[in-house]
């Protein structure tokens, strides 16, 4: 890997099968040879990413990112933006285009400008019709250099005109993925309020395409809305909470209290400097008519008007000559200096940051408030949709306790199963990955309810090793030993700190040193406390729950699911199947429900299921479920029921005993219900939700030291070792030794075991030497390459 690269360029990518070639062939026309290109593939529902590979053609400059869940463009541009490795960065929407010389004329000019004010250099855009494959040659324009005062609340520029010294860019924590409209006219002003100000140069250098499905067309009045939001903003008092802690406060008041003392600081300079050399002139009567009329001099505006300069035309005038400071008299020279010093001192002395407010939900727009971010002590990673609403359960004993708490989206580095779109229906406080890992958050605690998925371990495991607890939420069941997973997960075996469910899940920790706690399970409180949704109907419904889902046992799937329908058919009952959402059967659509599970369950007198937790959430709801186990699956779960349910082995089994049942028998397997959940699920006397807030808190006030610059340089290294962790999957190797379907692919590798116990066990030296030794075997194998890559960063 080149690790010198001169500029790095960032394509968002989604749905542009129609332009990305010519986007494309404008980049590997540039003059300037050394950078990089990272396109970001939003989950493009069309060809474009096909149309991309073939355009590159292996060209190593080039490296795309697949997100696993379209999120927009902001979040697509800090995907870009946490891999890149350039000096300079700079943006290109996916049917725009760069002239030939764009990148070489901007980076050439910005190499002239090192000065700390200076964040980068802009150059001309032109609009394009939409039918244009080639960019039109650059052309001289007379242009400006732009700050936060000429800017006037104006945007100053679109995304694709600006280059920017990475190093100062992303302190500003990536664009705000919550802004569908003007998120780059909102950056901007941050940038430009921090006190920074951008070159031009003046040829245009990039082209804007004018297409007919435009953001901006397709919803002018939300743009405008958003656009005269941030321009209003600019004429208020910066509030605190909007005040980066890793950039400059720069311009804390309004406009136009800068307008007006720009309109007179000439004049006002210009004066003090006729003053100075009457024999009778005050210094500190000059410096405090300054601080009075000009208080904003320093630092905002002695680059609009310098102050020797200014002051000399003053002295010149009195003493009507043209000379420099320097040939003037000690005695006005040092006049000057102690003017000068004086006033800049007492200035800076006298700048004051906005008072912070009070403001009720400032964590559903913690984006917008980055002073703030670090008082989330929390962080939830919850990848299901159940996951958010065990959160929401939880949700007023964390007020209570007074823990601040954001959920983590994970969806582009994993897959959208609705976890977020359960925070957005209950307005739970929910950030991107690109701006936790880009912002000001330091949290006390990680809590997950998945420790193996790989990203999420990746985080875990730098949590862990940089002092900042870990904690693993067990849901609701789980096959821990993976005895019929076919996989080597380890659940549950990273986290530091972990709450289970009830005390039968105990025995799978019995080796571990891990720090353990009953917490229950919050929804199977809420079913069984829920008197009035129970309903005993007595129809001879059946409710089959095909379960078969993330490739667990699915070559049992048909087989199982014909044996319990035709079952319930010839013992009387109808079967109505409910499926859940990775189940990919097809068997039997007519008698799939479009009712929920929890709806379907409380239509019918049972449930048919095998492993699943719908064998709880059924006895939680006062209904019998039978667990139906004619594919032996292996985990232990529901082998003992203590008398809460029966069991079929085979389909004979389920027959006899569906024609047995009465009110009699049901009643006799129900007086059990509360003694199993309780031992599976905690106590159901006092709300779940209520404990694990609790524990959560124990956890919090547990003394750690935590070094958070540590954990976020090791994530940030892993986002541009793994392409922002795009090629971290093959870390987890997958494994299965029967029945591969075509859908369902697995890799089969020596060591993993080993190797991954070692990693979490933070042994890295010896799982560098069992790495090494599986590369020689099998050099060609990209999942140990991976593996290495892992380790290297966690012990650097």
């Amino acid at each position: 890997m080149n690790k010198n690269i001169d500029v790095s360029i960032i394509i968002p990518l989604y749905n542009k099968e129609k332009f990305i070639e010519y986007t494309i062939k404008s980049v590997l026309n540039q003059t300037l040879k050394n950078f990089e290109c990272i396109i970001v593939n939003d989950f493009s529902t069309d060809n474009s990413l096909d149309t991309a590979k073939k355009i590159i053609n292996n060209d190593y400059r080039f490296k795309i990112i697949n997100h696993k869940a379209n999120r927009g463009l902001s979040e697509s541009r800090n995907t870009g933006i946490r891999a890149s490795i350039g000096k300079y960065i700079t943006f290109l929407d996916a049917d725009d285009m760069l002239m030939p010389e764009s990148l070489e004329l901007r980076k050439k000019m910005l190499d002239n400008h090192n000065s700390d004010e200076i964040i980068g250099v802009y150059c001309k855009s032109v609009s394009i019709e939409e039918n244009v494959k080639i960019a039109p040659a650059k052309k001289n324009y007379s242009m400006t250099k732009i700050g936060y005062i000429n800017a006037k609340g104006n945007c100053p520029f679109n995304a694709n005109q600006p280059m920017l010294k990475r190093e100062s860019f992303v302190k500003f924590g990536g664009f705000n993925p919550k802004l569908s409209q003007a998120e780059d006219y909102d950056m901007w002003m941050k940038i430009l309020r921090s006190g920074y100000e951008f070159v031009p140069v003046s040829y245009s250098l990039v082209c804007y395409r004018k297409t007919e499905g435009s953001m901006i067309r397709s919803n002018p009045l939300l743009h405008l809305n958003k656009s005269m939001e941030l321009f209003n903003s600019a004429y208020e008092y910066q509030l605190f909470e909007k005040i980066n802690p890793k950039t400059p406060a720069g311009y804390i008041k309004p406009l136009q209290m800068y307008f007006q003392q720009i309109s007179k600081t000439p004049r006002i300079l210009e004066f003090i400097g006729l003053s100075i050399p009457n024999s009778d002139s005050n210094i500190n009567n000059m410096v405090n008519y300054l601080l009075e009329e000009i208080p904003d001099y320093f630092p905002n505006l002695e680059k609009t008007y310098p102050f020797y300069q200014s002051i000399l035309s003053g002295i010149n005038r009195q003493l009507t000559t043209n000379k420099t400071l320097e040939a003037h008299s000690y005695e006005i020279q040092s006049i000057v200096n102690k003017i000068y010093n004086l006033f800049k001192n007492k200035s800076l002395e006298n700048i004051q940051l906005p008072k912070p407010r009070v403001i009720d939900d400032w964590k559903n727009h913690i984006e917008d408030y980055p002073a703030l971010q670090n008082k989330i002590e929390l962080i939830f990673i919850p990848h299901k949709d159940y996951h958010s609403h065990t959160i929401k359960l939880m949700e007023p004993f964390l007020k209570k306790l007074g823990i601040e708490y954001a959920i983590l989206d994970l969806a582009t580095l994993y897959k959208d199963e609705g976890a977020i779109r359960v925070c957005k229906e209950h307005n739970m406080p929910y950030i991107s990955y690109g701006t936790f890992i880009m912002g000001n958050f330091k949290p006390k605690a990680i809590a997950v309810f998945n420790d193996w998925e790989p990203c999420t371990r990746s985080i875990i495991i730098a949590a862990k090793n940089s002092g900042i607890h870990t904690i693993g939420i067990v849901e609701g069941i789980n096959d821990y030993w993976d005895v019929d997973t076919g996989r080597i997960r380890k659940a549950y075996l990273t986290c530091k700190n972990i709450i289970l469910p009830g005390e039968h899940d105990e025995k799978y920790f019995s080796k571990s040193d891990q720090k353990l706690y009953i917490g229950g399970v919050p929804r199977i409180y809420a079913m069984y406390n829920d008197e009035k949704q129970k309903e005993y109907k007595n129809n001879k419904k059946a409710l089959i729950n095909s379960n078969f889902s993330y490739n667990v046992l699915t070559n049992h799937r048909d087989e199982w699911l014909k044996q319990a329908v035709e079952t319930c058919k010839r013992a009387g009952y109808e079967p109505v199947i409910t499926r859940h959402p990775a189940d990919l059967g097809k068997t039997y659509p007519e008698l799939v429900t479009k009712q929920s599970f929890y709806e379907a369950l409380k239509e019918c007198d049972i449930l048919i299921s095998r492993f699943a937790s719908g064998i709880l959430e059924a006895m939680a709801d006062d209904k019998l479920p039978i667990y139906f186990n004619p594919h032996k699956e292996k985990v232990d779960k529901f082998k003992d029921p203590n008398g809460a349910y029966p069991i079929a082995n085979t389909e004979n089994e389920l027959y006899e005993l569906l024609c047995n049942l009465d009110d009699n028998s049901i009643s006799n397997y129900k007086q059990y219900f509360k003694n199993f959940l309780e031992y599976h699920c905690g106590e159901l006397d006092k709300d779940p939700a209520d404990i694990i807030s609790q524990q959560i808190l124990t956890i919090l006030n547990k003394s750690l030291n935590p070094n958070y610059d540590k954990f976020y340089q090791t994530l940030n290294r892993l986002d541009v070792e793994t392409n922002c962790l795009n090629n971290i999957s093959d870390v987890i190797v997958w494994n299965s030794t029967e029945n591969k379907l075509n859908d369902e692919k697995y890799e089969d590798t020596e060591f993993i075991d080993i190797v991954q116990n070692l990693i979490i066990e933070n042994d890295i030296d010896k799982a560098l030497k069992y790495i090494k030794i599986a590369i020689t075997i099998e050099p060609n194998n990209k999942s140990w390459k991976e593996l290495n890559k892992l380790c290297e960063i966690i012990q650097n």
